[in-house]
Parts: C-alpha cells; structure tokens; sequence
C-alpha cells in the first residue's frame, strides 16, 4: 500500500540530512545509485537507520538496523506516527496550512484507517 511502500522517494543530499531511513529496500540490488549516494553521505556524518528483516550490506552500515519481522512494520509505522503526534514532534504549519489536515487526530485516523483497509 502506499503507507507502507511510500513513492519513489530519495533523500535530498543536495542539502545533506542528518539522517536517511531506508525502510524495506535493498538498495544495493534495486536502486544503486541511490546506494552509492548514501555511502557517500555516512563519509560526511549522515546517520542512518534501515528497518529490514534481512540485514542487507546497508544494514551492515547502519547506526540502528531494526530487524523487523516480516508483516510487522505498519505497526512500527503507527507506533512513529503516535510518538510524533502525541509529542508534537511535526511541522503543524506544514500539514494543517499545507496539506488542509485540521488536527494531529485527523492525521492519525486516516493513517490508521488506512492501515485497516490494508489488512
């Protein structure tokens, strides 16, 4: 499902972050650039976290490697959504102003709700 595979998304190393969290993806044997350019940011201090049941050769590079097991992860999902909302750890201006989202309830009842109709 979307929440759980997300889009095509790459970390914007252009303005380098703090950390990259790949999530299900073995970058190595699917996106090799995107490998390439992540082993290049860790060279620069970027700290990496990698949820994945199989200890891939990035897990192996990362700080926190969560080795889920498989079927797992959107309760890990729900579990972040929970802590971010309920200690305000989010861009409020951003997704009630941005995204039309008019409370940090609503966000979590339609990741949840969609979580449902995933299962």
């Amino acid at each position: 499902s979307q929440m759980t595979c997300g889009s095509y998304t790459v970390a914007d190393y252009e303005h380098p972050p703090a950390c990259v969290l790949v999530w299900g993806a073995n970058l190595v044997e699917t996106r090799i650039c995107e490998h390439h350019r992540t082993i290049r940011q860790l060279g620069k201090g970027t700290e990496l976290i990698v949820v994945d049941p199989v200890q891939s050769l990035l897990a192996k590079k990362a700080r926190i490697w969560l080795q889920l097991r498989p079927g797992t992860d959107t309760s890990l999902y729900l579990s972040w959504m929970n802590v971010i909302i309920e200690e305000d750890l989010y861009d409020k201006n951003f997704v009630e102003k941005e995204k039309g989202y008019n409370t940090s309830q609503e966000i979590f009842s339609i990741a949840y709700r969609a979580y449902l109709i995933d299962i």
